[in-house]
């Protein structure tokens, strides 16, 4: 497998993992998306301005107003991350 088809599994499995926590792994509840950024991207949220931040970012994430975080949208999130990475590189 390419480094890049794995990298691209690693996307669906941290979602998955983090998604079933209460059963339903279709999508992240907030409590689900917020252990997933603390625990896979603890870089940023290193300071009590992150998380403040972190909480804003997550009523973002939720595009259709249900309260939860479906895969399209973790994968919005996840390309923004990329994104800003790829500038801060630059």
């Amino acid at each position: 497998m390419s480094h890049l088809l794995r990298n691209i599994r690693s996307i669906i499995c941290i979602f998955e993992k983090y998604a079933k926590d209460d059963g339903d792994c279709g999508t992240l509840s907030k409590g689900e998306l917020k252990q997933l950024i603390q625990t896979e991207l603890t870089n940023f949220v290193a300071s009590p301005r992150d998380k403040k931040k972190l909480d804003a970012q997550q009523l973002l994430l939720d595009i259709n107003g249900d309260s939860l975080v479906d895969f399209n949208e973790y994968l919005i999130f996840v390309f923004q991350i990329a994104k800003g990475c790829y500038r801060f590189l630059q």
